[in-house]
């Protein structure tokens, strides 16, 4: 493995669960969770730059036919990762600076917006988890191939995806990003604060308020399982088209 890879595979660890911490502002403390969105916008832009390559080469050819789809579709899922990600960083700032009438959109954008990369993340990490195996393969020298350890990464993993579609259920994941998106829109334009209006932000701060500290295996318990349904869909999905085309490829050869 070449250690631009091994750089590549430590910050993508690190960003993940930096990024985890953030749904705990009382994590360590609320200077710790500022310090930390900045590192973490530092990483994004190392990221970046590791990546400039490939960056340019398909900004420059995203409607070429040539391209792949599965391309084209994780360059824009990159695309808006970096748009999410920067609006939680920007709104971070805005909860601090805004005016009183305007704290409250802020921080909706800022949840909100934590909510949907949660989703992009694992989209992002399912289109490029065998990439990821390969170079752990590479890293602990795992070359043979064990039918034992195929059975036990597969359960492990129906373990993973049912922890984590209970957790999507339980924290009401898909209900608070519609309810967020909802008031973000509803609010951009800035207008004459009523008592409805009122109201519903005392409703929607107690929704998204942190009850008490969490640890970081109750964090990844939660949060990083509902990463993990989004990236095992995406990579199943994947291996199956994957699949489908070898087959018909296949099938082309043989007529």
């Amino acid at each position: 493995m070449t250690n631009k890879n091994k750089i590549k595979i430590a910050l993508d660890i690190c960003m993940i669960f930096l990024f985890i911490t953030f749904f705990d502002k009382n994590f360590v403390n609320m200077k710790f969770h500022m310090l930390s969105g900045i590192i973490f916008a530092v990483f994004i832009l190392i990221h970046m730059f590791i990546n400039r390559k490939w960056i340019v080469s398909i900004s420059k050819k995203l409607f070429d036919n040539k391209i792949k789809l599965r391309v084209k579709i994780s360059y824009i899922v990159s695309f808006l990762l970096l748009i999410s990600v920067g609006l939680i960083i920007v709104s971070g700032f805005y909860i601090i600076l805004a005016p009183v009438n305007r704290k409250m959109f802020w921080k909706m954008v800022h949840y909100t917006f934590s909510y949907i990369s949660i989703a992009l993340i694992g989209i992002h990490l399912g289109l490029y988890w065998k990439w990821v195996m390969n170079m752990f393969k590479k890293l602990f020298k795992l070359n043979s191939q064990s039918k034992v350890r195929s059975q036990i990464a597969k359960f492990i993993t129906l373990i993973i995806l049912v922890g984590g579609l209970f957790m999507i259920h339980n924290k009401n994941y898909f209900t608070m990003m519609y309810s967020g998106i909802n008031y973000i829109s509803q609010n951009i334009i800035v207008e004459k604060e009523n008592e409805e209006t009122s109201s519903q932000e005392d409703h929607n701060n107690q929704s998204y308020a942190v009850v008490e500290k969490k640890s970081l295996f109750e964090l990844v318990s939660v949060y990083g399982s509902i990463m993990s349904v989004f990236a095992i869909i995406t990579y199943q999905a994947d291996s199956l088209k994957g699949k489908n085309r070898v087959k018909t490829n296949t099938n082309k050869e043989i007529a």
